[in-house]
């Protein structure tokens, strides 16, 4: 949710609603680094990739040499100050400013690698 829209809902100032979002951030950041869980990982050796590409075999056996999946997520975030920045993150489609991750995950359920991309980088 956006700042302005907190502000409209809960009638705050928008000092309050600053504070408490950089607080909040900070306890959601303390709080995925104490998370086995919520740590990402890259694939750790070539076995590794072959053991997952034959689970991925195992429940698809149409799709040959992949070893995970692939999304996308879009994290609503505060424009920029720096005209070009702010340029990179506006996203015309949602009407706002995002930042992008591409997330990779393992068929095991894990997330192995986490990528910030800017709206000008091109996903081949």
């Amino acid at each position: 949710m956006s700042d302005t829209a907190l502000q409209q809902i809960s009638i705050l100032v928008p000092a309050t609603v600053a504070h408490y979002h950089i607080s909040g951030l900070h306890i959601l950041r303390d709080t995925l680094r104490q998370l086995p869980e919520a740590q990402v990982l890259w694939w750790s050796s070539a076995r590794q990739c072959e053991e997952d590409a034959k689970l991925i075999k195992v429940w698809h056996p149409m799709i040959l040499g992949a070893i995970g999946g692939i999304d996308r997520i879009n994290l609503l975030t505060a424009a920029a100050d720096d005209p070009g920045l702010e340029n990179a993150m506006y996203n015309g489609w949602l009407h706002g400013h995002y930042i992008s991750y591409m997330l990779l995950f393992s068929l095991k359920g894990t997330c192995s690698r986490c990528q910030a991309l800017h709206q000008t980088d091109i996903l081949v």
